[in-house]
């Protein structure tokens, strides 16, 4: 696939249908907000052609459609660390005051 708006992307999982009828897959962009929007909008317009290449290569009966959704689990980790290190910083300031 060679569109400049999909950089450095990492597909983190995929969740398929019981039927293998459906598939989401998760992705991350590096790069920023901006660089998220344009990988997702590449691969929704690249779908079709991903989705032959996947039946092409796969040895399965039927192709899943594909939805492509951003995988907001880096950016909860992120925030989870911020707001230990935020607790961790006022228990330390409790603890220097007393």
């Amino acid at each position: 696939m060679r569109d400049p708006r999909v950089g450095l992307v990492t597909f983190t999982y995929a969740r398929v249908s019981p039927d293998l009828r459906n598939a989401t897959v998760y992705f991350s962009a590096h790069g920023g907000e901006e660089a998220e929007r344009g990988c997702a909008e590449a691969l929704e317009h690249a779908c079709s052609y991903i989705r032959r290449e996947l039946g092409r290569t796969s040895a399965l009966r039927y192709t899943p459609s594909l939805r492509f959704e951003r995988d907001e689990g880096p950016d909860r980790a992120d925030r989870i660390e911020r707001l230990l290190a935020d607790n961790a910083d006022r228990t330390q300031d409790d603890d220097d005051e007393r």
